[in-house]
């Protein structure tokens, strides 16, 4: 008993946690390790997309801000959260197919709150205000665009009616710092 005890404690405390955001490493499609420190000092536009706004070319979209801000760094998150065909070889013959070659593609996560321990630490920094220090907001939409500052603020969340008039004046902001 009480080593179940002791084991439930020491999960509970890893789960609080606090994630640094330069401390985390991501998976890119092409088995690249991506590490968000190397993106300290430049804006960084997150989205986190189902696979179903994959196939309706939401990554062209993101390709096209990555091309129009090339000083920023455009993620996109494939959500397995919403079900879909989410498979590595999937994901790579859509990117492939569409010419693109500009934003960051990660492997398929899960991004939702309810995934604890399983979701992935870029969304749980996303989402848990005791990681990013502003925001408490899930993953709640199929397409959803959080925008990091310069200085690893996290400052602006979008979820309805993302576009680029909507997405510029949100980049084009000066640094925001703590």
């Amino acid at each position: 008993m009480k080593i179940i005890m002791l084991f439930i404690v020491l999960c509970s405390n890893q789960l609080m946690a606090q994630i640094n955001l330069w401390d985390i490493q991501l998976q890119a499609l092409d088995g690249r390790t991506i590490n968000m420190q190397d993106f300290k000092g430049k804006k960084i536009v997150v989205a986190t997309v189902s696979a179903q706004k994959l196939k309706d070319g939401i990554l062209t979209f993101l390709d096209s801000i990555q091309a129009a801000y090339p000083s920023a760094v455009v993620i996109a998150v494939p959500a397995a959260d919403y079900g879909g065909s989410l498979t590595t070889d999937t994901i790579m013959n859509d990117v492939k197919n569409m010419g693109l070659i500009k934003s960051v593609v990660t492997l398929p996560a899960l991004v939702k709150k309810e995934n604890g321990i399983n979701q992935n630490l870029l969304a749980a920094w996303l989402t848990y205000p005791e990681n990013n220090r502003h925001f408490d907001a899930d993953v709640s939409a199929d397409y959803q665009v959080f925008i990091i500052s310069e200085s690893g603020v996290l400052y602006a969340e979008l979820q309805e009616n993302i576009s680029f008039q909507t997405i510029t004046p949100l980049i084009n902001q000066a640094d925001i710092k703590e």
